[in-house]
């Protein structure tokens, strides 16, 4: 009867951020089987040590083995899969079922925490992946079809990323996850300011807030451009931490096409906020960008120079009424020759 011993880890740059695993398989005498090590793409860690195991005990059960003690240094994987703690998390839900399918085609499997320095082996294999994948694709990514859904994968796993737009670059994340909202509130030091979220289009923008009949035509007449429309906020996103006082929140659907694609690989929506330190300003083109501001996300896209000189206008329809809040690159002309037709007053 083949009996294997399996060191196995997870490494998550960013928790969620990007992920690798790596893992050694010895036979009973401390011989060296096989190792392993994989790129994951976006995961958390508690997902990375999962992938980990899930690997490790596949090429074991390739090589025959009918006996397994797997030795890792994830408390919660050794505790969750002996039933101590629940598992919560849907993601690690499955994981955990591929886990246990996998053990019951042993005949005996074993599961054993261990001291980080007994595990440093599969701990380097597992970021070694990540530096590698680094190595050949980098932090920082050219615009690209590729780099757009790489980051909707990082925003769609909770990560945060840096991005082009209109007339900034700005720094993004889902709006509906209040760790990665609290990320960017952190990154920029201090800044506490609601965030606008951009999104790629009317429907969308349906899900996040509540648009009377006149907003409604606004966004029609206007978007995609430079209006950034201030309306209540759904059920959906109230209590998110990016809302304005009162439970309003700032949308914008922007003309970049490279902003629109980054945002439709995100889920169709994408916090908005300058990418700059709290007091600075906001960068116009990528190599204004602070590199310490790159390092705190997990990717950053290089679209080169934002076209749009101005920021965005930003209005409320309020009581029949127009409110601008900030005059930008939609002209005041242009929207009062529209506002008129609609019956309405313009308020500055």
């Amino acid at each position: 009867m083949k009996k294997l011993k399996i060191y196995c880890d997870g490494a998550s740059r960013g928790n969620p951020g990007l992920s690798g695993i790596g893992y050694l398989i010895l036979d009973p005498s401390g011989k060296l089987l096989r190792e392993g090590s994989e790129f994951l793409g976006v995961a958390t860690n508690n997902q990375a040590e999962y992938y980990a195991a899930i690997k490790a005990l596949e090429d074991a059960i390739d090589l025959g083995a009918e006996e397994v003690e797997l030795y890792t240094d994830s408390e919660l994987l050794v505790k969750q899969l002996r039933g101590e703690y629940a598992v919560r998390d849907p993601k690690l839900k499955i994981l955990k079922a591929k886990l246990l399918s996998l053990t019951s085609r042993l005949s005996r499997f074993e599961i054993k925490q261990v001291p980080r320095e007994e595990n440093v082996k599969a701990d380097v294999l597992a970021n070694l992946s990540v530096d590698e994948w680094m190595r050949r694709r980098g932090k920082v990514l050219e615009f690209s079809p590729e780099a757009a859904e790489l980051a909707g994968e990082v925003v769609r796993a909770g990560g945060v990323i840096l991005y082009p737009a209109d007339t900034f670059y700005l720094i993004g994340c889902d709006p509906l996850n209040d760790e990665a909202v609290k990320r960017v509130h952190e990154i920029k030091r201090g800044s506490r300011k609601p965030y606008p979220i951009l999104v790629d289009g009317v429907e969308s923008a349906l899900k996040l807030g509540i648009f009377d009949e006149y907003s409604l035509k606004l966004v029609y007449k206007f978007w995609p451009g430079p209006l950034t429309i201030i309306v209540g906020a759904s059920k959906e996103l109230k209590g998110s931490l990016a809302l304005f006082e009162g439970d309003k929140v700032g949308l914008l659907m922007p003309s970049s096409f490279q902003a629109l694609e980054i945002i439709r690989k995100s889920g169709g929506a994408l916090i908005g906020t300058g990418a700059n330190f709290a007091g600075r300003r906001a960068p116009r083109s990528f190599k204004e960008v602070d590199e310490e501001l790159i390092g705190s996300v997990e990717l950053a896209i290089n679209g080169g120079r934002c076209p749009l000189r101005k920021a965005s206008t930003v209005i409320e329809v309020r009581d029949r009424k127009i409110r601008v809040l900030r005059e930008g690159q939609l002209s005041l002309q242009e929207l009062k020759e529209y506002v008129d037709k609609l019956g309405l007053s313009l308020e500055i």
